[in-house]
This record gives structure tokens, C-alpha cells and sequence, in this order.
């Protein structure tokens, strides 16, 4: 089975191949309001895959806390796994447990990429590249979580990345290539989207019976029969489609959903009604004869307040900024805002995808696959942008002094950010390293 960094049917961006080392030190921002990443923010910790009893780790995609502060889950696209870990008060994360695809009663986890819990917590998701499929969990009394079942048309990893022969009405659900997922915050609706699909798929978290204990959890390719099988609502875009279909948000209040197209640099905006349907609202579109930047965007987040969008655009080295504003006609809409590159910041977003955005809108965190650090900007009075400080991963002068080999490491290949819900910690997962680190945020700001 191909590892998730080889695959060569997709740009080394957006799959993230095994990149050479980088290192950067620190740069001074041109800013009287500035301090320094060592006052930030403080490493607490580091994990490893293989290490101290560790496992689950091995290129790590995306890491999320459980709404009730109780759990970390950590899906692997190498180990081909979901890792759970517990959270003490005073946020230590330990081990508890890892599911790996392939063994006994664990399916669809085959180049796992994302995952999301509903926001009970009673449940979480996970989304899987090489399977296709969306994995369900569930949270038993003892505050364990068991797998579920796994849903996916059942099409081999050969069948789908390297047959000459469409795939066509094989692909019923949407979920070929499955890479990110999103879940509203009333629980009732989850976002998948599929690259191969090249679409959206929307499931009505009741179909997926997660509270219903008498579901086999057989997906379609281990039943002999489909019917049990839950049949989402595909969204495909308009005419020009979804562009190769990878990122997903929700703006803070659900009624906006941002759908990133890496192949045809395109962002896709849809209006979501109380009741989930979604509208299609506007299409931004980048590339050569488009908004420069927005070049195989990868990431994308909204503003808490809904103003601004951020995307993470791996082609271009760049984050595209966008502000809502509002038309002569009374429409509000999305225009570019903001472009902050690799030369403006003096390194530190080559093959950027990772977007972490503060609670309270001030500060956004960035990090890129393809270089070193995390970067953090803070937010002006006019919503611009402004390199505030970096956490660099490097020995040389200006690094933080109090940063282990291990915690530097672990700041390289950056693979995803989540910010705690109290916006205290900060979780950092490299793929280059094969680490979770934590890193303790420090809000006592100095002029």
C-alpha cells in the first residue's frame, strides 16, 4: 500500500512529500508593538510516534481537542490511524489508545487526514485519503471511544488512484480521496470533501445512526448488502465545479461554508440556511487570470466575526486575505483584502497549510509543510494583518533559549495547528518529525 507521502498522482503540496530539512532563525518585525516568541509562547511538551510507549504518530495529519477538554485525536496518514489522547488539568497529554486500520474489527482508516467530533463529543469522524471512507466513533460511558463503522463505496485504493478507467457511477457517496470534514455546531450535519470526487459531500448525522445501538457498522465493501449504507446530499459547484475540492470551514455563526479548490485555485462560498441547505454564494477563482496569490489553496478559516477569510495557499507561498463587504445592490460578498508572502515575512511559508485563528480574532497563527516555525500575526484596528513574532526552529542567535532539540524538531514540517478553547495552549503537529508538541500561550503582552 502506497504511503501517503508518496503519492505521485497529486502535487508534492498538497500531500505533503517527505521534505528536506529547513531551519530559519529569528527575524525582528518592523514593529514598535512587538515581542519576543520565547514570550509567546513555551513548549510544555513533546510526543513521538515510537517513543515512551507513543504510537499513532507516524506523519501525523491534523490534531483536534474534544469539546469537553477531556481528549487529543491525532489521525496519521502513515500508521493509518486515529490516536487518542487524555488531557490532565493541567494539560498534559498522555496516551490512551490507538486504532489502526486493519486490525481486528478497525476499517477505513487508510491515509487518515482529518478529524472532527461532534460537539457533544459523544462522537467523532474521521476522513480517510487512500479508503475513501468516513469513520465513525463513538463515546462509551466509561469516556472511551470505540470504533463504529466505517462508510465508503468500497473501491480499492488501485481502483480509484491508478486505474485508466472512470471511476464514474462507482463513486455514489463523494467520498473518493476524502480529505477534510467539517461539523456544524448544532451536530446535525457533517462536510466531507472528496478530491477525487472532486465534491462535497453532506451527511445527516442521524442517517450515520450514532446513537443507534443496533447498527452493524459494516461499511458497503464488508456487507453484502448497500442498503444500510447513509446516502449524503453531493454538492458539486456550479458550472465551473469545486476545483478539485480540499479545504473546508464554517464561519462561527454556520450560515457560510468555504470549500478550497487546489487544482483550479478556486474558493467556493455557499450560504447555509438554519435548516443546512446550502445556496451557492460566490466563487473566487485565482491563478494566472484570477487573484494572483490564490494559487492551489489548501486551508482555509474564517474570522469569528465572519469579516475576513484566511487561506493558506501552498502554490503561492501565501495567505489571502478577503473582507466581507457590501454591494450597491445590498448583497454582501467576499473581496481581496490581503496578501501576506513568503518575502514578506522573510521566510517561514513555503508550501503554507496550516491556519489556527485566536478566539477572540486578534491573533493568527500560521505554518507551513515545505519550512520551519510558526508565525503569529496579530490584528490591526483596520483587520489588517501584522507579523507580530515567530517561534523558529533553529539553535541560531535570537531562538528561543529554552526550546529542546526536541521541541525545535518539532516545528519543522508543520502539518497542522488547533488552538485549545480557551486559546491557552497551542497543538503542533509535524510530519517531517512524526510529533504532537504542546505549546503553552502567554497572554501577559508587553510593548
Amino acid at each position: 500500500m502506497p504511503s501517503i507521502k508518496f503519492i505521485s498522482s497529486i502535487l508534492p503540496l498538497l500531500m505533503c512529500l517527505v521534505l528536506s530539512g529547513c531551519s530559519h532563525s529569528i527575524h525582528e518585525v518592523n514593529s514598535e508593538n512587538k515581542f519576543t516568541a520565547s514570550k509567546v509562547m513555551t513548549l510544555v511538551q513533546v510526543l513521538k510516534d515510537n517513543e515512551a510507549g507513543v504510537d499513532g504518530l507516524d506523519n501525523p495529519r491534523s490534531v483536534r481537542v474534544s469539546p469537553d477538554g477531556t481528549h487529543v485525536a491525532v489521525v496519521s496518514g502513515d500508521d493509518n490511524s486515529l490516536a487518542i489522547f487524555d488531557i490532565s488539568d493541567d494539560f498534559n497529554l498522555s496516551f490512551n489508545r490507538v486504532f489502526k486500520n486493519n486490525t481486528p474489527g478497525i476499517t477505513g482508516l487508510e491515509g487518515a487526514s482529518q478529524v472532527a467530533f461532534l460537539p457533544d463529543g459523544n462522537s467523532l469522524f474521521v476522513a480517510s485519503f487512500y479508503d475513501s471512507a468516513l469513520v465513525v466513533l463513538d463515546r462509551d460511558e466509561a469516556n472511551r471511544y470505540n470504533f463504529r463503522r466505517s462508510v465508503s463505496d468500497g473501491l480499492s485504493v488501485e481502483r480509484i488512484f491508478n486505474s485508466a478507467e472512470p471511476v464514474g457511477a462507482l463513486d455514489t457517496i463523494g467520498l473518493l480521496g476524502a480529505w477534510d470534514l467539517v461539523v456544524s455546531d448544532d451536530g446535525q450535519q457533517i462536510y466531507v470533501t472528496g478530491y477525487k470526487s472532486n465534491g462535497l459531500s453532506v451527511f445527516d448525522v442521524p442517517e450515520l445512526d450514532v446513537a443507534n445501538p443496533d447498527v452493524s457498522g459494516l461499511d458497503a465493501s464488508n456487507s453484502d448488502s448497500s442498503a444500510d449504507r447513509p446516502v449524503p446530499s453531493l454538492v458539486k459547484g456550479d458550472e465551473v465545479g469545486l476545483g478539485g475540492a480540499v479545504g473546508l470551514a464554517l464561519s462561527a455563526d454556520n450560515s457560510l461554508l468555504a470549500v478550497t479548490g487546489f487544482d483550479e485555485h478556486m474558493l467556493t462560498l455557499y450560504n447555509r440556511t438554519p435548516d443546512g441547505e446550502l445556496r451557492l454564494s460566490q466563487t473566487l477563482i485565482g491563478g494566472e487570470s484570477g487573484i494572483h496569490h490564490l494559487i492551489n489553496p489548501q486551508v482555509v478559516r474564517f474570522s469569528p466575526d465572519g469579516d475576513h477569510i484566511y487561506v493558506a495557499c501552498a502554490g503561492s507561498n501565501a495567505v489571502v486575505i478577503f473582507n466581507r463587504i457590501e454591494t450597491e445592490a445590498g448583497d454582501r460578498e467576499y473581496t481581496l483584502f490581503q496578501t501576506i508572502i513568503d518575502e514578506d515575512v522573510d521566510g517561514g511559508l513555503k508550501g503554507v497549510g496550516s491556519l489556527a485563528v485566536s478566539a477572540d480574532g486578534n491573533k493568527l497563527f500560521v505554518a507551513a509543510e515545505a519550512d520551519s516555525g510558526v508565525l503569529v500575526f496579530k490584528k490591526e484596528d483596520d483587520g489588517r494583518l501584522l507579523l507580530e513574532s515567530k517561534l523558529i526552529n533553529s539553535e541560531a542567535d535570537g531562538a528561543p533559549t529554552d526550546m529542546t532539540a526536541a521541541g525545535r524538531n518539532g516545528l519543522e514540517g508543520v502539518s497542522s495547528l488547533y488552538l485549545s478553547k480557551d486559546d491557552s495552549y497551542l497543538l503542533v503537529t509535524s510530519a517531517k518529525h512524526d510529533s504532537l508538541s504542546v505549546l503553552k500561550l502567554h497572554h501577559d503582552r508587553r510593548d
